[in-house]
């Protein structure tokens, strides 16, 4: 096939437009200065052509129509215009999809309920006093509401993560602020910002591909990070700062106050003050991969490869330790480790000692959470098991089987419930 478009043809089919619209003068001055050799032109011609060009354009920018409204997006209606840009439904995350696939209760035990609706592995969920928030590799994040009888639940809406071309993209991380703003990371490198009721307010990029977010404890700033850069944006999705780290490899970031946060980097760890342009050192130590503060502001844990260290005002210590999941307890300074070996461990970073150490799982620990209150936690495992503690002294008070390995735990802020994620479900365990 080829193509052949000429400036004859095209003053042709505008000489007998004019004609058609009966502006003769103006239809005499271009034959006249064109040199046109008059021919037979089917009547209103232009316009079929450009209507044709019209349709063309639609289905290139429609080609996966059918694979976006599969998602869940309504039908786009957008105007096709010779001279405006086409505003295409399919090429922004739509505000939510309603949808009614519930779960199941177990007819075993009536504490237990296990939602059902994403189709791929739930990688992070977030229990928010009356619903749960889960992100999902089929590229969906969702919304669950939790009535205050565990047989009353639904969803509420879904999140889609999808390209201008329907592509879906997995939901690697997802932060909550106090304000109950939730902004999600996606395998595509974009970080999306939803809003009170659940539409997209923005889109935040780097020039290169984000692997990290996190807000600050007052809910209206957010961080988000990529290898070689770090940026600040406020609860609208506006850009407030850009903090350079292109001569290091930037690998974890935690906010230490409102205005300062810590950053892990392949050269040390430095702080940063919102405002300022330059970075203070904290420590060289380099390759730390993680880093958590406690719940004070004053302890950091720095986790490696193969050591595990803590940062206070005399300075950072260290001891040959691989650590595959931690976290601090919320009311004390007490760290709790898990290690590949399914060991857990537990540190007192203050009188610089550890505590008991014992084999939990049979397989690599993945996840540890505590209970609000500090006095609970629970720990699960790669082997699919759950384990509920108390804190003191460490005793198993349950054990919870599932048939994957355990992706991620949360409690409910009252503490009587713990929503566990394992392959591509979600179970809520009641404890009143």
């Amino acid at each position: 096939m080829s193509i052949y478009i000429n400036s004859e043809d095209i003053n042709l089919l505008i000489l007998h437009y004019l004609r058609e619209r009966g502006l003769n003068h103006a239809a005499f001055i271009l034959e006249q200065e064109s040199k046109l050799k008059d021919c037979q032109v089917p009547p209103g011609a232009l316009i079929n052509y450009l209507q044709k060009a019209l349709l063309m354009e639609e289905l290139d920018s429609h080609i996966l129509e059918e694979v976006a409204l599969h998602q869940g997006f309504q039908r786009c209606r957008g105007e096709f215009r010779l001279l405006h840009s086409h505003t295409c439904g399919y090429q922004t995350t739509p505000r939510s999809i309603v949808d009614n696939s519930n779960g199941f209760a177990d007819d075993e035990d009536p504490d237990v309920v296990t939602l059902e609706g994403h189709s791929g592995k739930v990688a992070y969920i977030s229990y928010e006093k009356s619903w749960i928030l889960s992100g999902s590799y089929d590229g969906t994040a969702r919304l669950w509401r939790i009535g205050l009888e565990l047989s009353d639940w639904e969803t509420i809406s879904i999140l889609p993560h999808i390209s201008g071309s329907a592509q879906m993209f997995e939901v690697t991380a997802i932060a909550i602020n106090r304000h109950k703003g939730i902004a999600s990371l996606a395998k595509d490198g974009y970080v999306r910002m939803w809003g009170n009721r659940w539409e997209l307010i923005g889109t935040l990029f780097h020039e290169s591909e984000i692997v990290g977010l996190e807000w600050d404890p007052s809910g209206y700033h957010l961080l988000t990070f990529s290898k070689d850069s770090i940026r600040l944006w406020d609860t609208q999705g506006s850009l407030k700062q850009i903090f350079d780290h292109r001569n290091t490899e930037v690998s974890d970031v935690k906010w230490k106050g409102d205005d300062e946060f810590i950053v892990a980097t392949s050269e040390g760890i430095f702080i940063w003050k919102i405002g300022e342009n330059v970075a203070r050192t904290l420590c060289n130590f380099l390759s730390v991969k993680k880093i958590r503060m406690d719940s004070e502001g004053r302890l950091l844990a720095m986790i490696t490869d193969e050591n595990l260290g803590f940062y206070d005002q005399d300075g950072p210590w260290w001891m040959k330790k691989s650590v595959s999941a931690f976290e601090w307890n919320p009311c004390q300074p007490l760290f709790i480790a898990g290690t590949s070996q399914g060991e857990l461990e537990f540190w007192n970073p203050v009188k610089k000692s550890s505590g008991p150490s014992f084999k939990a799982h049979s397989s690599q620990i993945t996840k540890i959470s505590h209970r609000s209150d500090g006095d609970y936690f629970a720990s699960g495992s790669e082997d699919g098991v759950v384990f509920i503690w108390s804190v003191d002294p460490p005793s198993k008070m349950r054990s919870l089987h599932f048939q994957a390995s355990i992706c991620d735990m949360s409690w409910s802020e009252d503490g009587t419930r713990l929503a566990i994620s394992y392959s591509n479900k979600i179970s809520i365990y009641s404890f009143c």
